[in-house]
């Protein structure tokens, strides 16, 4: 489980942050390996990466794997999620951009990964979240603040409309007065955060 909040480790969670494909400050193959693929903050790499840990070391359960991120990687929690349905148990999005090309007015260029955009609508699926919101099958904790001045709260609804027109089940927190960085940090969230994980997930094994 990615995680930003010690609260995990304390709770018993193998914590794990990955590099995977598609970050910066490597060759061009490195970056842009997952280019123009639906799996473009390469999700991939982060599963096969557990799944290799696991055979690793006893202590680590890769029947029980759980995802958080926020802003991107909320977008990329969710994002993994999706992709890999059945290997992400649970994921804690935070503040998420999940149709960011559309209701995300943002100077971040997207096209580097996705090349430049056609007039049809296949461009903007391509990355989008809510296209492919029917394949959710983990337990799901949405987070987003009220006043968040990145990810407008229109964002927020569109993943919740989605939800509910592909009858999938969320639980999800709306933090009142927060900005984009204060929403995930808020203590009853980061509370809440770590409760979710512990009850679909649950506790410890004991070797």
């Amino acid at each position: 489980m990615v995680s930003f909040s010690p609260s995990s480790t304390e709770a018993g969670f193998v914590v794990v942050a990955l590099d995977g494909r598609g970050t910066t400050k490597r060759d061009r193959a490195f970056r842009y390996a997952y280019s123009g693929t639906e799996d473009i903050f390469g999700s991939g790499d982060h599963r096969a990466a557990i799944e290799n840990l696991a055979k690793r070391h006893a202590y680590i359960d890769d029947t029980r794997v759980g995802i958080t991120g926020a802003s991107f990687g909320g977008y990329g929690s969710l994002r993994a999620a999706l992709l890999h349905p059945g290997f992400f148990d649970v994921v804690v999005s935070h503040v998420g951009p999940h149709e960011y090309k559309r209701s995300v007015a943002s100077i971040i260029s997207v096209e580097r990964f996705f090349g430049v955009p056609d007039s049809d609508r296949d461009y903007f699926d391509l990355g989008s979240n809510i296209a492919i919101i029917d394949r959710l099958e983990a337990d799901l904790m949405l987070v987003y603040g009220e006043i968040d001045e990145n990810v407008p709260f229109r964002a927020a609804m569109e993943v919740f409309d989605a939800l509910m027109k592909a009858d999938k089940d969320s639980t999800s927190y709306v933090v009142p007065n927060a900005d984009h960085g204060w929403a995930s940090r808020n203590p009853y969230i980061v509370k809440r955060q770590r409760q979710f994980f512990v009850e679909h997930l649950g506790g410890p094994v004991e070797q």
